[in-house]
C-alpha cells in the first residue's frame, strides 16, 4: 500500500537510461540497469602495478603487487552509479555497489588468504564535505569491521586524478599518504573503486613498504577506465 502511494505522487526517473520506474529505497537506478552491471575477465592492465598493459615495461625486473583485480570497466551505469555516490553524495548508493561487488571481492580475500582489507583514504576535508569516506561505506556492507584497516591516512589536499596525465598524477600523489600504525596482517588487499594508471594504489604501495611493512600486498578495485 505503502508504495503504491509512493509511485503515485513520486515519478523515480532512471539516471542512467532516463525511464521512469517504480519508487525504490534509493530511487536513481532502475533494476534493468543495476542488473547490467556484472564482472568482467578480460580487461587489459597490469597486475603487478595496475597500468592499463598487459607487459608493463616497468614490472619486468620487480614485481610490485602480488595481484590486482578489477570487477568491470567504468562506462556505463556503473560509471554513472560511482558519480553519483561519489560526487553527488548519495550514501545510500553504498548498497548496490556492495552487492555487485560482493561474491567477487569475497572470494578474492578467501584466495589470497587476505587478513585485512585497507581502503583509499580522501582528505579530511573532503571527508567532512562528503560526510563520510565512500570506500569504507562499501566495505561496511560486505566484510566484518575487524577486518577494515583504517591506518592510512591521506595529508595532502590532491587535484582529482581525473584532469592529469600519467606523469601529473604520480606528481600530484607523491607523499600524499601517511601511515598511522603498521597493518597486522600477512596478506593485506588495497581497495579502491576506479583504476587508470595505477598511480594512486601504487602510491599507497609505497606509504606501506616505506614504513617498512612486509607482508604481501594485493590491489581489488571495481572499475577499470
Amino acid at each position: 500500500m505503502i508504495s503504491i502511494l509512493l509511485n503515485s505522487i513520486y515519478t523515480a526517473t532512471c539516471i542512467s537510461c532516463d525511464l521512469l520506474f517504480e519508487f525504490s529505497w534509493q530511487n536513481c537506478f532502475c533494476s534493468s540497469c543495476i542488473d547490467s552491471i556484472k564482472k568482467e575477465n578480460n580487461l587489459i592492465y597490469c597486475r603487478s602495478c595496475g597500468n592499463g598493459v598487459y607487459n608493463c615495461q616497468r614490472c619486468l625486473n620487480k614485481r610490485y603487487f602480488k595481484d590486482i583485480q578489477v570487477f568491470c570497466s567504468y562506462k556505463g551505469v556503473v560509471k554513472d552509479l560511482i558519480y553519483e555516490y561519489k560526487l553527488n553524495g548519495k550514501k545510500r548508493l553504498s548498497k548496490i555497489l556492495a552487492e555487485k561487488i560482493k561474491d567477487d571481492f569475497t572470494r578474492f580475500i578467501k584466495e589470497k588468504n587476505i587478513d585485512m582489507v585497507a581502503y583509499v583514504p580522501v582528505h579530511k576535508s573532503v571527508e567532512k564535505e562528503r560526510g563520510f569516506n565512500h570506500l569504507r561505506e562499501i566495505l561496511n556492507n560486505i566484510i566484518p569491521s575487524y577486518m577494515i584497516f583504517d591506518g592510512i591516512k591521506k595529508i595532502k589536499n590532491t587535484k582529482l586524478q581525473t584532469q592529469l596525465t600519467k606523469k601529473e598524477r604520480e606528481k600530484n600523489l607523491k607523499d600524499a599518504f601517511t601511515l598511522d600504525k603498521l597493518p597486522k596482517a600477512e596478506n593485506i588487499v588495497i581497495f579502491d573503486d576506479v583504476l587508470t594508471t595505477g598511480s594512486t594504489i601504487m602510491e599507497i604501495y609505497k606509504t606501506l613498504r616505506k614504513a617498512k611493512y612486509n607482508g604481501n600486498i594485493y590491489g581489488y578495485i571495481i572499475t577499470k577506465s
